[in-house]
């Protein structure tokens, strides 16, 4: 993965003649831009979002992290749909669901032209087994969408869990976007409702001193 990535962020739905995704490396359209998927709305011919956004991101060369309400067969989750050059690569669930919507079970590393990227839907940032599970699956970038965690300050969140587990996490939700280095360092917080950006995903190993203590 390179060290630096363009990173356009935006809350609602702009054309690509916009010129916003211009040069993005990685793009993460949340909430407003696609609001739903029906499966069986979809596989019946009646509703067409897979095939909307799959147009859309045919004319990009980064791929699209995509923040959806998926309703499978009466089952609504909290999903990240991530589309790259108009094909559909995973759609991810969120294993730790708001009030009455459906958990899902295990966690995805998506693997992109940029690299593997580690996918955290809503509330699963919180959970130390998606972290854990997403850094050991070799994660080089760890994309949070629907974030919207109110116990917390997600400013001073993301950055302790970006130190502890050493992989760099960009966050979006209700907070805004936060873009972390595996170091933990801010590089960038925005609550606007789109940002263009860089950050870094370079890694670094930790050296951590170990003693020990004999009685011979």
């Amino acid at each position: 993965m390179k060290d630096k990535l363009k990173v356009a962020f935006t809350r609602e739905f702009l054309p690509i003649d916009s010129g916003f995704y211009d040069g993005a490396d990685l793009i993460i359209l949340e909430r407003k831009a696609f609001l739903s998927l029906n499966y069986k709305r979809e596989l019946g011919g009646e509703d067409e979002t897979i095939l909307t956004i799959s147009k859309f991101s045919k004319g990009l060369s980064a791929p699209c992290f995509i923040a959806l309400k998926t309703n499978n067969y009466g089952q609504i989750k909290r999903s990240v749909a991530v589309f790259e050059r108009g094909k559909l690569l995973s759609i991810s669930d969120a294993n730790l669901p708001q009030e009455s919507e459906t958990s899902s079970f295990g966690y995805k590393v998506v693997k992109t032209a940029l690299g593997k990227i580690g996918v955290a839907v809503s509330k699963d940032i919180l959970s130390p087994d998606c972290l854990k599970a997403l850094t050991l699956c070799e994660s080089e970038l760890i994309v949070n969408l629907y974030a919207d965690v109110y116990d917390f300050s997600m400013q001073a969140l993301v950055p302790s869990l970006s130190y502890v587990y050493g992989v760099p996490i960009i966050s979006c939700g209700a907070h805004g976007v936060i873009g972390v280095t595996g170091q933990g360092r801010t590089e960038f917080v925005c609550e606007k409702n789109r940002a263009v950006f860089t950050t870094s995903t370079k890694r670094t190993a930790k050296e951590v001193p170990i003693r020990t203590f004999s009685n011979v």
